[in-house]
């Protein structure tokens, strides 16, 4: 394998068609779209209110309105539609991007196919979530500033950041920052302009929100601890938004080889060894480093092709083997998303609830989304940072789960007004280990309930009287 290979012109082209084929492919091979994100968003596009009348039975409309608002004009079909078609600009952004720190097009081409199959790129694009927007917007800003060029624009993009995720803006500041002051010093007056920019959207932003609703709770639903950093930031090992084993041997092997230029590239090193460490506690770090580390993993496998084998079968197949870990890791997480709920059983469950009046129905958090996707309100989901009473209402459900005692799980249910009451076989093995535990056996063996669906391991329970 040459390293003229990764020269071709029909290298470039591949990577867009590739990247477009692979986010297709999940849309093709699912019948509805995967996770809670991109039902949220849908229904808030034609929401479009300061008061959200579903989630928590009702409340401030604490969320990111960015690609809510984006969606609006016409939310079913710009959901599918969106995240491909920036899925592919990402690309493009991503290339112009490592072509303003190398000159070797080799090293673009490698770079890009890292990243198309990298676990966090295919999670991104795969359906109208709350992030595949403010990451493209990033890869934008971080561009336009390098390039030096459409400031106006740059302040703009800035500004409404925010508005996709408060989050995404302070790590793009942090990076921009770190560019400025550790590399182009001279851009330094640029990074603080931009910097109060969407410091003080982000600030008036978080203003209202807290003011309307107090400041975010600290309680987390069942936060699985990983005392692995590993654990957390490889998707190989079990985290489902991580980066890829063989990309991160790689990067370090890039990291290595670069080191010897390190005063010439502070802003890299710097970036990589803060993102590294925030990734273990922020989403947003760890998609920020993953771009870093795709660079550093290019310039890992170019430095293997670079360097003098004794035998140049055993080099061929070496080099064969880790493309062949890099694309697994993301045929993994493409095979992971299409086998991921919502199924066709879950949403044929969702469409007749959506036939019915607006009630309050029960399920477990996880499923609180899609109630609300069928017009209905929840007791609780998992987008519970700004509401107050998120502990109590958990603390409820889960006394409701276990409970077999009917009085005090009426009086539980007569709290929060609930008519229906939702079980699947998705989260039942979870929560109870036999039919008569909790919840079941009250529903089961009592005339207060009535099952009203049951299909495809989806039950409904109506609540007489």
């Amino acid at each position: 394998m040459k390293k003229q290979v990764f020269t071709k012109s029909y290298v470039e082209n591949g990577t867009y068609v590739i990247g477009f084929l692979i986010l297709l492919v999940i849309q093709l091979l699912r019948e509805v779209p995967f996770g809670t994100e991109h039902y949220l968003n849908i229904r808030l596009a034609g929401l479009l209110s300061l008061f959200d009348p579903l989630s928590f039975g009702g409340r401030f409309a604490a969320y990111s309105w960015g690609t809510p608002l984006v969606l609006s004009p016409a939310p079913e079909f710009l959901a599918l539609v969106l995240p491909i078609i920036l899925g592919v600009l990402s690309i493009f952004v991503f290339r112009n991007i490592v072509k303003e720190f190398v000159e070797e097009k080799a090293l673009v081409n490698i770079a890009s196919i890292f990243f198309i199959f990298s676990p966090i790129y295919i999670y991104l694009f795969s359906s109208a979530n709350t992030i595949f927007m403010p990451f493209f917007i990033s890869l934008s800003i971080f561009y336009l500033f390098v390039k030096n060029k459409w400031k106006k624009l740059n302040y703009v993009l800035i500004a409404v950041m925010p508005l996709f995720s408060i989050s995404f803006s302070i790590f793009l500041l942090l990076i921009l920052g770190l560019y400025s002051f550790a590399w182009k010093k001279d851009r330094k007056k640029d990074f603080l302009r931009l910097f109060y920019v969407g410091a003080f959207v982000s600030l008036i932003y978080f203003s209202v929100i807290v003011y309307n609703t107090g400041l975010p709770n600290l309680f987390e639903i069942n936060k699985e601890v990983n005392f692995s950093l590993f654990q957390e930031l490889l998707f190989d090992f079990g985290s489902n938004l991580g980066v890829a084993i063989f990309t991160f041997v790689l990067a370090i092997m890039g990291f290595i080889y670069l080191w010897s230029k390190k005063y010439e590239n502070l802003f890299v090193f710097f970036s990589v060894l803060i993102l590294f460490v925030l990734s273990y506690f922020f989403q947003t770090a760890l998609i920020f480093f993953n771009i870093f580390l795709i660079f550093f993993a290019a310039l890992g496998f170019l430095s293997l092709i670079k360097r003098r084998w004794s035998s140049q079968y055993f080099r061929r197949v070496t080099l064969l083997l880790i493309l062949i870990g890099v694309v697994f890791s993301g045929a993994s997480q493409e095979i992971q998303i299409i086998e991921a709920l919502p199924n066709t059983e879950i949403m044929e469950a969702v469409d007749l609830l959506s036939q019915h009046n607006e009630v309050v129905i029960l399920s477990d958090y996880s499923r609180g989304v899609w109630i609300n996707y069928a017009g209905h309100k929840n007791v609780i989901d998992e987008n519970y940072l700004f509401v107050s009473d998120a502990e109590e209402r958990y603390q409820d459900i889960e006394n409701v789960f276990y409970l077999r005692n009917l009085e005090d799980s009426e009086e539980i249910l007569e709290k929060y007004n609930v008519s229906y009451i939702w079980v699947d076989d998705w989260y039942r093995d979870e929560i109870w280990d036999y039919e008569t535990e909790g919840l079941l056996f009250v529903a089961q063996y009592t005339k207060d309930f009535n099952k009203i669906y049951e299909e495809k391991g989806v039950d409904i329970w109506r609540i007489e009287g």
